[in-house]
């Protein structure tokens, strides 16, 4: 690929998959599993042939795949792909993956270092990337991210592309943002799904465990230290009084001459929406689906 590159949209990606699925035929796999599989596996990782598929680790993926429904999806993705190169366009994966290969082959690399934050969402064909940037310069790529926060990247080996941080990480003990009261909610919602110990990104471990106590002032939970206590947060499954009851705390800090900086209140169904609108006047905004963006799928767990 040389000159300027021209990117397939999320839309585009989807007419040609569901064009491909239509094609084929014979299958019951859904388009949001086709979309989800193209983009975490056969893009994510620039797939090219039927060996390739077929031999891909799909970690993270919930579905199990036999040889037998492999091939039938990649003679789908393969259409996709004679779809992109027909139409001359480019993912951002497919972009990223280039950018490598021209550094790779280019004798001086453009930047000296490379500090990469909430590492913890970076894609395959990004470490790719950086993997190249950084070359064998030691030193030359810095990342900071936390395990327990990724939200959108499945998870796989960063030494398979050439970044090895076994030996080389540290894990940071304090934390300043997070009250001691929302983590240890947060545990117990996700300590059905998360195991004690979860091991990712070559070995580095992050520790779930409810081992909370005050000492000196401040709370730790095992090895780590809170600077920060507050209120337990509130729960409750009436659809209406949790934007109640945010739009009521919103106010109090209006009262008595306070200083009001910011405030916001997040509903899931349209009638809160209108609960906090009608009643307590707030301005509010429609969060996706107006401008044709997929939110839903983009936030959709695997």
């Amino acid at each position: 690929m040389s000159g300027l590159a021209s990117l397939a949209s999320h839309v585009a990606v989807r007419e040609l998959l569901s064009e491909a699925s239509r094609a084929v035929g014979g299958h019951k796999f859904s388009l949001h599993f086709l979309l989800t599989e193209w983009e975490q596996v056969v893009d994510a990782w620039q797939l090219e042939t039927w060996e390739s598929y077929r031999d891909v680790a799909r970690l993270g993926r919930k579905t199990r795949l036999p040889e037998a429904q492999r091939t039938v999806l990649w003679s789908i993705f393969e259409r996709v792909r004679g779809g992109l190169k027909e139409r001359k366009l480019t993912t951002h994966a497919g972009l990223f993956t280039a950018l490598a290969s021209a550094l790779i082959k280019s004798k001086r690399a453009p930047f000296d270092f490379a500090v990469v934050d909430e590492s913890q969402d970076i894609s395959v064909a990004h470490l790719r990337f950086f993997a190249a940037l950084g070359a064998a310069r030691p030193n030359a790529l810095f990342f900071a991210g936390d395990l327990g926060q990724r939200i959108f990247q499945q998870p796989f080996s960063w030494k398979s592309l050439g970044v090895d941080i076994r030996g080389r990480s540290r894990n940071l003990r304090i934390n300043y943002r997070t009250s001691y009261q929302i983590r240890q909610q947060a545990d117990r919602l996700l300590g059905s799904v998360l195991p004690r110990r979860r091991k990712d990104v070559d070995h580095a471990a992050r520790e779930h465990v409810l081992d909370f106590g005050c000492i000196g002032g401040h709370v730790r939970r095992g090895g780590m230290r809170f600077e920060r206590c507050g209120v337990s947060p509130l729960f409750d499954e009436d659809e209406g009084v949790g934007a109640k009851l945010g739009l009521e705390t919103a106010e109090s800090f209006g009262v008595d001459g306070e200083v009001v900086l910011y405030a916001a209140v997040f509903c899931a169904y349209g009638r809160n929406v209108g609960f906090s609108r009608s009643q307590h006047g707030f301005t509010h905004a429609r969060l996706g689906g107006d401008d044709g963006y997929d939110v839903d799928h983009q936030i959709s767990p695997m």
